[in-house]
């Protein structure tokens, strides 16, 4: 208990301290929301939880923690509760000392960035059910790969990209004419693949996850275009 408290007071000090301080990556003078009191006791036991389990990913020790706080007395999380508010009265205070124009930006980005969160899960969760999509590769992509065969020695992935477009660039139009070839031929079998691939998931039902994930990126790009011209949703 006494660790805590001393860690809690440790954590209160600090965002004391950084009340002045400017939230990392924006040109507004605002200090960052506290976390709440669970993220405090988290951020308190990660380090040890880590080095008495080594071997375990962070979802894992994540999970560990999740349970430790759950299984916590009340009176051993009031503490953190405790410094969550003081955190949060910090913050409060700031915010209303803001100018209004300032606090009008602040929310536009918040906005902005709820949009680019929600298109990023829906690409992730729109990709995973594509992953054993059958692919067909151009003839550039063909090259490309036989390149990187023959050129295994350690060295940057950018350069070795650079090196790869120069020298298809330079690559005569009868090799290029052999890899466009290659590619014409290879069409024929993912044709084929991609009809069985298709077959199979509307049979699992991911045909139609697919299409309301896509109507849904649809929908939410769409509203975040009117946003940023017209300042609202429709």
């Amino acid at each position: 208990m006494l660790r805590n408290v001393s860690a809690v007071s440790q954590g209160l000090r600090q965002m004391t301290l950084s009340s002045n301080l400017y939230a990392a990556g924006t040109e507004h003078h605002v200090i960052k929301r506290p976390v709440n009191a669970f993220i405090l006791y988290q951020q308190d036991h990660i380090q040890k939880l880590k080095r008495e389990n080594p071997n375990l990913k962070m979802t894992q020790l994540t999970s560990l923690i999740s349970k430790q706080w759950n299984e916590l007395p009340e009176k051993s999380k009031k503490p953190y509760f405790e410094n969550h508010q003081s955190q949060l009265e910090i913050y409060r205070k700031h915010m209303d000392a803001l100018p209004t124009d300032e606090i009008e930006v602040l929310k536009k980005e918040k906005t902005e960035r709820r949009f680019e969160k929600k298109l990023k899960k829906l690409c992730r969760e729109i990709k995973a059910l594509n992953k054993d999509r059958p692919t067909l590769s151009n003839a550039f992509a063909l090259f490309v790969q036989d390149y990187m065969k023959e050129n295994t020695s350690p060295g940057n992935q950018a350069e070795k990209m650079k090196g790869c477009g120069v020298a298809w660039k330079n690559l005569s139009d009868a090799k290029k004419a052999e890899y466009k070839a290659k590619h014409e031929k290879s069409k024929e079998a993912y044709l084929k693949e991609l009809s069985k691939w298709e077959s199979a998931i509307e049979k699992d039902g991911r045909k139609q996850t697919l299409e309301d994930l896509k109507a849904e990126f649809s929908k939410v790009k769409k509203a975040e275009t009117d946003y940023k011209i017209n300042g609202w949703f429709n």
